[in-house]
């Protein structure tokens, strides 16, 4: 596509664009839409910088768990941060990531039982489970009730 040779395997992913090139200014360029874009660009930004670690980690998590349980490493790495970095931060939100990961599994456990989709064999599977009998129990704790009951209820 950009006509150049690639490198794979390199300490670093990285294009290159000549100074020259992007500096020239755009034929069709439309200056009030480039400051209504800047305008909104630095409201997300800002929004995003304060958001908390604790709320950016559960996210993370929740779009990461369709593929199974992500390790602290996955998120951390995610986040452009360390392991460490991460748990250091979650403290000081008063959290840990080991929270975090229980708070994702019962929304997202309650989600896929409500929708009856997946089975409550699937269910623990992508929510890290060693077995269906450790989710229902971690499940009916969470809930009250067992899944399948839960399912009927919804």
């Amino acid at each position: 596509m950009f006509r150049v040779a690639v490198a794979f395997s390199q300490p670093l992913n990285v294009l290159e664009f000549a100074r020259t090139d992007i500096e020239k200014p755009l034929p069709a360029a439309h200056a009030e839409l480039a400051r209504q874009n800047d305008q909104v660009l630095v409201s997300h930004l800002a929004r995003l910088q304060n958001e908390r670690l604790s709320s950016r980690v559960e996210a993370a998590m929740l779009e990461a768990f369709p593929d199974g349980a992500p390790s602290k490493q996955a998120i951390a790495r995610k986040l452009g941060m360390s392991p460490r970095n991460l748990q250091r931060h979650l403290a000081e939100e008063g959290t840990s990531f080991k929270d975090l990961m229980n708070a994702a599994r019962v929304t997202l456990a309650r989600s896929y039982v409500s929708e009856g989709r997946l089975s409550v064999t699937e269910i623990a599977f992508v929510l890290g489970f060693a077995d269906t009998s450790t989710f229902s129990r971690a499940f009916k704790r969470w809930t009250g009730k067992a899944p399948r009951d839960y399912a009927r209820r919804s």
